[in-house]
């Protein structure tokens, strides 16, 4: 056989030895000269054309085509494997063939399972062997051109179905994933929506599809070629295959039996990529209980929800591992971590949070989620009750063995609550047996030394004591003051009224009133709307007295105001308002912007004519803020009320922008 010697570098390397004895040199032997060949280090590939792996059926798929060899012709390619983008190896067949499911890998690790073209850089490896001996040879580099195998998703979803009425305008009920990710990376969402009912109250069948977020934008809804229903209308089957496409043509309705009694709520958990889905009726009880290190796993503290929708908030220490558990006084159906924020039915313990501390506790069994959601440093008191009014608190001290914050403090008899981290964002108020979040003041039963013991937890099991240090009793509560005082002047005829409404703190009145009129003269307050009887008059800058043959109250400048009566100090305040404004995403301005009315002197009423609506939510607010503001019913509005829903319409609008109980306003469809 005819040898070759294969030059695969330039450049040579010459090689002698040395010794210190010479001999004659032996007769040199002769060889046939080897001829001189050089070993290509490419080879030549060409590119296929786009891959779409929805579209391929087999297990394999060409990613290059072989060129012409001009390698020796005893020489054979050894294995193929193809490189993209510098970073990702797959193994080929002698055909330059990568297996389907290790491109859909390698696409989704790159780019996500998003179903759009992604270009790669490619490059084919090999080995050749020629006479036993192998080299390494790679190709030129082409561009592969892949498309994973993925339905095109939405960035959002809504229920839509008997629950809203089949709104097309209600976004109420979106479905969301518990990581926040995007739905390529974790594709399992679901909602939590109401037991259908009819007007009665009966419980209804479940009938409802899943519509695309870009419906809502589009003017024709129920033409979308993305929505998400089953594959027979009327599909009764709590969970199985979902299908997607044009609503109504492909995605038809499905159609859940009504709900036991016991049942408040459904959740419906969609797998997007699986397209897979799974309906539960829901009973979610109104307690729920955190446990741990923190508690000395012994006491249970417990975690509400408001709507029984699965969604629990309550606050407690926590200092190392904990759990939650369903029943106060057994460890039956316990939650414990499944992963980061993920409850399930598991063996570990939720881990210890990084800063042992107060937490508010937030869980959602129908995410099976939990978060420590905020840490709290402080509880103090505040309100007037105490040294610092309403602008500095005086800070208890959380004592890990009796689970309560507490301090001792001299008390006026006074309003107080109980806020977090000398903020409002977290405060307690209301009954001491059963203080709730954001509830009404609390009144002082006396002027004394307290001690005070908080148990800060969720709403209605939050709770406190006050005990007096001087070991007597508290006064029994009375109810000294009525619920309206009157204003009356000049600008009322001295003969109608402005009515001021008396604050309550545990459905007693405080003494302290509040109520709106338009004011350019003098003026002075009495008990009676009907009579003089125990009238006030005016007792220097800002102070009232029933003084027979008093003064009038100073004339202000002209203008609304609110009217604060404070009988506890014997005060008064006037606030001016100028404007008064409907804000909202109802009107055009959102949240942001307010669409101002007009004062009518003649009416009494705040007005303005040919206001455009769209279906949704609104409130009415004075002077571009948030300090003075109407909500609730239309017919009963009071001072930080709830969101007023209105259909989308164009109304004349009034505001009669009185006190709690006398306010209200009239939408007058055109």
């Amino acid at each position: 056989m005819k040898k070759y010697l294969y030059i695969i570098m330039a450049g040579a390397v010459s090689m002698a030895a040395c010794t210190t004895k010479f001999e004659e040199p032996a007769a040199p032997q002769s060889y046939e000269e080897e001829e001189a060949r050089t070993l290509p280090t490419t080879f030549t590939v060409s590119a296929v054309e786009s891959i779409n792996l929805a579209d391929v059926t087999d297990e394999f798929v060409p990613v290059a085509v072989l060129g012409a060899s001009s390698l020796p012709e005893d020489a054979t390619y050894g294995d193929f494997t193809v490189v993209l983008d510098q970073k990702y190896t797959i193994a080929l067949d002698a055909s330059l063939r990568a297996q389907k499911a290790d491109l859909q890998e390698v696409v989704s690790k790159a780019y996500g399972l998003k179903p759009v073209e992604r270009t790669f850089e490619a490059v084919v490896n090999s080995s050749v062997q020629i006479e036993g001996q192998g080299f390494g040879i790679k190709s030129n580099a082409i561009d592969l051109k892949l498309t994973a195998e993925a339905p095109m998703l939405e960035t959002s979803y809504f229920y839509i179905g008997a629950a809203n009425n089949w709104s097309n305008t209600d976004k109420t009920y979106e479905f969301k994933n518990a990581t926040g990710k995007d739905f390529y990376e974790d594709p399992v969402v679901s909602v939590l929506i109401p037991a259908p009912v009819d007007g009665e109250g009966t419980r209804i069948d479940n009938w409802f599809k899943v519509a695309p977020g870009v419906c809502y934008e589009s003017d024709d809804f129920w033409n979308a070629a993305s929505f998400i229903g089953a594959a027979e209308n009327g599909e009764t089957s709590y969970e199985g295959k979902f299908v997607m496409g044009q609503n109504d043509v492909v995605a038809k309705a499905f159609n859940i039996g009504p709900a036991t009694e016991e049942c408040k709520f459904y959740s419906i958990t969609l797998d997007l990529l699986a397209q897979t889905y799974k309906v539960v009726a829901q009973n979610f009880t109104e307690y729920i209980y955190y446990i741990g290190n923190g508690t000395g796993w012994s006491t249970s503290i417990p975690l509400k929800s408001a709507n029984l929708d699965g969604k629990y908030v309550g606050f407690g220490y926590v200092d190392g591992e904990f759990k939650f558990k369903p029943n106060e006084n057994d460890w039956d159906g316990d939650y414990e971590c499944v992963g980061e924020g993920l409850l399930g039915q598991g063996d570990a313990n939720c881990p210890a949070p990084e800063v042992p501390g107060y937490y508010k506790i937030e869980v959602d069994l129908a995410a099976m989620t939990y978060s420590l959601s905020e840490l709290i440093t402080t509880i103090g008191v505040i309100g007037p009750a105490q040294a610092g009014n309403w602008d500095t608190d005086t800070d208890m001290t959380f004592n890990p063995t009796t689970g309560a914050w507490e301090t001792t403090i001299t008390l006026s008899k006074d309003e107080f609550k109980f806020r977090a981290n000398d903020a409002w964002a977290i405060n307690w108020g209301g009954n001491l047996d059963a203080l709730t979040l954001d509830g009404s003041n609390i009144m002082a039963p006396d002027a004394t030394e307290y001690k005070i013991s908080l148990w800060a937890w969720c709403n209605d099991k939050a709770h406190a004591t006050l005990v007096r240090t001087d070991g007597q009793d508290d006064p029994e509560p009375s109810d000294e003051f009525g619920d309206y005082f009157y204003v009356v002047g000049g600008d009322t005829g001295w003969s109608a009224v402005y009515a001021l409404r008396s604050s309550q703190v545990g459905g007693v009145n405080t003494g302290k009133y509040k109520g709106f009129g338009y004011l350019s003269q003098e003026f002075k307050f009495k008990p009676n709307e009907d009579n003089w009887a125990g009238d006030l008059e005016s007792d220097g800058d800002g102070k009232v007295a029933d003084i027979s043959d008093g003064n009038n109250c100073p004339a202000p400048a002209a203008g609304y105001y609110m009217i604060e009566l404070d009988l506890t100090s014997m005060t008064y305040a006037l606030t001016a308002i100028p404007t008064i404004g409907i804000i909202g995403p109802a009107q055009a301005g959102g949240w942001d912007t307010d669409t101002n009315l007009a004062y009518n002197a003649e009416g009494g009423y705040w007005e303005a004519a040919d206001v455009v609506l769209t279906s949704g939510e609104m409130k009415f607010r004075a002077n571009d803020a948030w300090a003075i503001n109407w909500g609730g019913a239309l017919n009963a509005l009071v001072q930080n009320g709830d969101n007023i829903s209105v259909d989308a319409g164009t109304y004349d609008v009034k505001l009669f922008a009185l006190c709690d109980g006398k306010a209200y306003a009239e939408l007058t469809a055109k």
